[in-house]
């Protein structure tokens, strides 16, 4: 890691990493997740990238104030968290919550983002594909043992395979580790069903790799292809049998799929 720290914005503190060197990638975690989600990515980006990664507001070193939060509102925070560390331009990668993020900050600043990756995410709005009942019931749940419920909601984000490996484990006590109060996950879940870039999507102007797994629960794969249908010249890449946590279950196809888009194919 070259450096740690925390950005002082307006309202809220941001905590961030710097790792790498090369052009900046910065990348936006999801709902209730912090830095750590970005353990199986970092060594192969930093090889080519300066990376950037940093905790939402509600989650992880950064400040949780009370809510509501709004999309755009983040979006904000990663703009002003930008600016504090000087940088102009970056590559901007998101997750599920963070694909909203970076959507909004793609249409909102499009001379600070050079290409675009959006993971297990999708537009908002009404041609939205949503989760099934059951599935929104048990990722808003807040009540019972937290040992338990971190194990039923990593049900979710991964495949049967995944889940039968030790690997849940170590994550189950990776986020028992990283505690986030209720309020704040509320306030973040909610800011991203209030979202809504449906009918602006289009407007995306950036080099755009959309990516999602063909078993995602929480954001169903229909919904990138949904996406790529509306920014032009976007690639859209489904991983067969994946979840919502594709990104992290194959991790190596996936930080080559993204450094390939990244880089026209050619090593920095």
């Amino acid at each position: 890691m070259n450096r740690c720290g925390t950005a002082a914005l307006k309202d809220v503190e941001i905590y961030y990493e710097i790792h790498g060197r090369g052009p900046y990638l910065t990348l936006v975690p999801g709902l209730g997740v912090g830095t750590w989600i970005w353990e199986r990515q970092l060594d192969a980006f930093a090889r080519h990238f300066t990376t950037v990664i940093f905790d939402n507001r509600g989650m992880g070193k950064s400040t949780k104030p009370p809510g509501p939060y709004r999309v755009s509102q983040m979006a904000g925070d990663l703009l002003g968290l930008l600016d504090f560390l000087g940088i102009r331009e970056t590559h901007l990668l998101g997750i599920s919550l963070g694909g909203f993020i970076a959507l909004e900050t793609a249409l909102s600043v499009p001379e600070r983002i050079n290409r675009l990756v959006l993971v297990s995410t999708a537009a908002g709005g009404a041609d939205q594909v949503p989760m099934a009942p059951e599935v929104l019931q048990l990722l808003l749940k807040t009540t019972g043992g937290r040992r338990e419920l971190i194990r039923e909601k990593l049900a979710l984000a991964f495949s049967e395979a995944f889940l039968s490996s030790p690997e849940i484990d170590r994550l189950v006590e990776v986020r028992l580790a990283d505690r986030q109060p209720s309020f704040a996950f509320t306030a973040q879940a909610a800011a991203g069903a209030a979202f809504d870039r449906s009918a602006d999507a289009a407007g995306v102007r950036q080099p755009t790799l959309i990516i999602a797994g063909s078993g995602d629960r929480v954001v169903p794969a229909r919904n990138a292809e949904i996406l790529a249908a509306k920014i032009s010249g976007s690639r859209c890449i489904i991983y067969p049998k994946l979840g919502h946590q594709c990104f992290y279950e194959d991790a190596a196809r996936f930080n080559a799929d993204v450094v390939e888009f990244l880089t026209d194919g050619r090593l920095i």
